[in-house]
């Protein structure tokens, strides 16, 4: 019985040892699944959270996007010019004055003045129907002409026409101030009466009396026409009135320079009187010439643009040439009206007079 006892003892136990270990794994296999349901809670509340950022970014990256979008399509209509929308390129450069001027009705005198800073007074007067065309002003990326050596620069300029008013005044003051002479310089050309007179003159001297007024003048006009024909040749950085200044400076220092050597050469030989009726002819000439081509290389300047593919700067070339050619004919044909052309003259004439204008002409065309 004893053995019985213990082994339904033992029996017991086991049964009771089975039982207790299922209900500890039945246990941990709830906890374990509860555990995996709270983190895989979290881990959604972070990527929803996560999600919701990243919208609320997109959202407010599409609004200054849509902002930008719409400042810019405000600039770009606050420049229309004949129905067309110039956009600023990556260098937030303003279009060139002359390609303003090619969409402007009939402002071609202000609109190469203004240099692209009085458009809303240009569009006033030129009445520019706006339209509804867009033309935007992008860069080809395959374009030579992005390389900033290909640069347009506009080429009209104020200081040109400020140049004219300037000579407008001398002109204007020479009128007033030697009245007769004024009209002796131009009549002598044509008349060696009135040409006789002007140098009878004892007041009119090489720089004095009226004639420092023509020299000044004649010269200033030269130079222009000099600068304009560097300008047309491709040398648009010159185009400065500091520049001329110092051009003009150079010119008159040329100049004055020679005559000292010929006056010098004169001397030598004693042909001052004949140095003294060649000077004043030749400033007589350089006068009504400088009245005659300033108004030509004016209309030539700022309105080049009409001229597209002309060899400008040819053009500007053969009127200073005409300048020189004209001058020296008209002084050859006044040594024989004073009866003056003898070796010595001619010998000057050809090498004081025709010379260092050849050397010089002939130096500039190979610029």
């Amino acid at each position: 019985m004893m053995i019985l006892l213990v082994l339904f003892m033992g029996v017991c136990k086991s049964l009771l040892g089975q039982g207790g270990a299922g209900n500890r794994s039945a246990l941990n296999q709830t906890v374990a699944q509860s555990a995996a349901r709270n983190s895989a809670a979290v881990e959604k509340s972070k990527s929803e959270r996560e999600k919701e950022k990243e919208e609320a970014l997109k959202q407010k990256e599409l609004q200054k996007a849509r902002k930008a979008a719409l400042k810019a399509w405000r600039e770009r209509l606050k420049r229309p010019v004949n129905g067309f929308v110039f956009e600023p390129d990556s260098l937030g450069a303003r279009p060139d004055s002359l390609l303003m001027v090619k969409f402007t009705n009939g402002v071609h005198f202000l609109d190469s003045l203004k240099g692209g800073k009085l458009d809303s007074v240009s569009t006033q007067i030129s009445r520019i129907d706006y339209g509804t065309n867009v033309k935007y002003n992008y860069r080809d990326p395959f374009d030579p002409y992005n390389n900033q050596v290909f640069y347009r620069h506009g080429q009209g300029k104020f200081w040109f026409f400020g140049l004219g008013m300037i000579l407008l005044v001398v002109i204007m003051y020479f009128r007033a101030a030697y009245p007769k002479q004024f009209e002796l310089r131009i009549k002598g050309i044509f008349n060696g009466y009135y040409f006789n007179e002007l140098v009878n003159d004892r007041s009119v001297t090489q720089y004095g009396g009226g004639a420092g007024v023509v020299f000044v003048l004649s010269q200033a006009v030269f130079s222009a026409g000099a600068m304009l024909y560097m300008i047309y040749g491709g040398y648009l950085q010159l185009n400065n009135f500091w520049v001329f200044i110092l051009f003009y400076l150079a010119v008159l220092g040329g100049v004055m320079g020679l005559q000292a050597i010929q006056f010098l050469f004169a001397s030598s030989v004693h042909m001052e009187s004949m140095m003294r009726r060649l000077i004043q002819r030749q400033y007589n000439v350089n006068f009504v010439l400088a009245l005659v081509f300033f108004p030509l290389f004016l209309v030539t300047y700022y309105n080049g643009y009409k001229f597209d593919g002309a060899p400008l700067a040819e053009w500007v070339s053969f009127m200073l040439v005409l300048w020189i050619v004209i001058r020296s004919i008209l002084s050859f044909v006044g040594l024989f009206q004073d009866r003056q052309l003898n070796f010595l003259a001619f010998l000057y004439f050809c090498t004081l007079e025709i010379l260092p204008y050849t050397v010089l002409f002939a130096s500039i065309s190979r610029i």
